[in-house]
């Protein structure tokens, strides 16, 4: 349940560049010929994916604005808050910045990870003082905020012991102590669809309902199931009253999921509370690695 301290969560999640993305970041700066920036193969967590694309972005050959990458609120998914992309340049006077998807590209792709859309999308730069800035009209992967109170959260241990035997009235029976673990189950209810599964947000009715725009699916716990089923780990940012999402300094909780068939269905972790307006209750059984979280 929310807590005087740390009222909602964000989950990050790392995204994966490997080879299987023949796709590129296409730049067109002042209608010049269009340029491929490519980001190095790698596993990147939000914060590390906007650096590594401001990278590539000023040191690409070709381009000669300076770029900056940040989060912001998506064009057409305003009550997600701060999960959107938002690329700013100065030294141009137009700019416009594509996600091109090749065809063996594995998802999520290039347009997933800028909050871009469907393959080809394109966004202008809008002008801000001296520079042009390109903000994604959706929500990107790497992150999953739930937006709904937690029902319960609390962190139990666990001890970590080999017995000689299961009888431990026995005269000869002895121990080893492995020490101890600490384990969070995280339970939230009434999550809609749209946050739920992949291909929600491009049905209306449902994007209606989830309140982000037709074609998002950037916001789907789907995303990071996929990370945590595979043995990866989740960031949890846990934030307290009028934080908005965003805010940096909050405290970092890391987990991973609390065994390695804990999350191989997701049907174990998703249950349906309403069909009416389709809407779920999520269980994420974690193990934690490190925390900065006293609750």
């Amino acid at each position: 349940m929310p807590t005087p301290s740390y009222e909602y969560e964000a989950w990050e999640y790392q995204i994966t560049v490997d080879t299987t993305h023949t796709g590129s970041i296409i730049v067109i700066e002042d209608a010049g010929t269009p340029t491929a920036v490519n980001l190095p193969v790698g596993d990147y967590y939000p914060t590390e994916f906007r650096a590594a694309l401001a990278l590539a972005l000023n040191n690409a050959a070709g381009l000669t604005g300076t770029y900056t990458v940040g989060v912001d609120t998506p064009t057409s998914s305003q009550l997600a808050g701060k999960q959107g992309l938002r690329v700013s340049a100065t030294g141009l006077t137009t700019l416009a910045i594509g996600a091109a998807s090749g065809a063996n590209d594995t998802r999520p792709r290039p347009e997933d990870w800028m909050g871009w859309g469907e393959p080809g999308a394109s966004v202008t730069g809008i002008a801000e003082g001296s520079a042009l800035v390109c903000v994604s009209p959706f929500t990107t992967v790497g992150v999953w905020v739930p937006r709904e109170y937690r029902v319960s959260a609390e962190r139990m241990p666990e001890r970590i012991i080999n017995g000689s035997s299961i009888y431990t009235e026995r005269d000869d029976f002895y121990a080893v102590n492995r020490g101890k673990r600490s384990k969070r189950t995280y339970i939230y209810e009434q999550i809609p669809s749209t946050r739920i599964l992949r291909g929600r947000g491009k049905r209306a009715d449902y994007a209606a309902f989830g309140e982000i725009g037709v074609g998002d699916e950037g916001d789907a716990f789907e995303w990071l199931w996929e990370r945590l089923s595979q043995g990866g780990a989740a960031r949890v940012l846990w934030y307290g009253p009028n934080q908005a999402l965003g805010t940096s300094g909050v405290p970092v909780e890391v987990v991973v999921m609390d065994g390695i068939d804990a999350g191989a269905n997701m049907a174990d972790l998703v249950r349906s509370q309403r069909l009416a307006a389709e809407v779920y209750a999520v269980t994420i059984p974690t193990a934690i690695v490190s925390t900065e979280v006293d609750y």
